[in-house]
């Protein structure tokens, strides 16, 4: 009885029918008794090509196991020829996509207008002249000597000026999340020329913080919005309208 490592005698023979072709006859034999044959025809091409030290001294090995004996070359049964492809890629050029990337997309434009973010630019603003002081800035006191072209530091500048913050001016809180400038504008000017209108966010996020400042033109416009929108609900909010205080 046979070991049951014990390989079969194969038989192979290799006829060459023309100079770029060949044919291989494989007879292996079964363990029933009989025999299986195996014809082959293989178009032979040459290339050239440069390989390592290395791979060419594994060339000259000796087969073993079940193609112990056989002449040089790939066989069949045992070997699997397959081609693979390599694609190199640049790291270096990689990472400088990817941090090129981040930083453009980290970019966030915020109008120093009507601190709108990602809408438009400052230049752009559409409530522009709104926010643009109505009468330039004219320079020092006349108490000054300096000449009125130079540049004037605010706590300086005319009485004027100064006026802003003595306009009226309402704050208010519990605004929702989703409240925008367009809309707290379009809400509050109801009630009549708004001259500044600030609505707080945070910096990095861009998310409404809660709470907003409204600048009119008139004090009896401003008390006709605390009467109006104190209490009111906008958006599943109560709103709290109030004067506000100067610090």
């Amino acid at each position: 009885m046979n070991n049951w490592n014990e390989e079969p005698d194969i038989e192979r023979i290799e006829t060459k029918l023309s100079d770029d072709l060949k044919e291989v006859v494989i007879i292996k034999p079964l363990k029933n008794g009989t025999k299986e044959k195996t014809t082959q025809k293989i178009k032979l091409v040459k290339t050239e090509r440069r390989i390592k030290k290395s791979v060419l001294e594994r060339k000259n090995w000796k087969k073993f196991g079940v193609a112990k004996g056989l002449p040089d070359g790939p066989e069949v049964g045992t070997t699997f020829l397959e081609s693979v492809s390599f694609e190199f890629v640049d790291h270096k050029q990689k990472k400088k996509k990817k941090k090129a990337s981040k930083e453009t997309s980290s970019i966030v434009v915020t109008c120093r207008y009507c601190n709108a973010v990602g809408k438009h630019f400052t230049s752009k603003c559409p409530y522009k002249e709104q926010y643009q002081s109505p009468t330039p800035i004219s320079g020092r006191n006349s108490d000054d000597n300096d000449s009125g072209d130079k540049f004037v530091v605010p706590g300086r500048r005319n009485n004027r000026d100064r006026d802003r913050n003595d306009k009226p001016t309402i704050r208010i809180t519990n605004i929702s999340e989703d409240m925008t400038d367009y809309e707290l504008r379009d809400l509050f000017g109801e009630c009549g020329p708004i001259t500044r209108l600030f609505l707080a966010k945070d910096r990095e996020t861009g998310r409404v913080k809660g709470f907003a400042f409204v600048t009119y033109e008139y004090p009896e416009d401003a008390q006709k919005a605390i009467d109006k929108f104190h209490g009111k609900g906008i958006k599943h909010l109560i709103l709290n309208v109030e004067w506000a205080k100067n610090k």
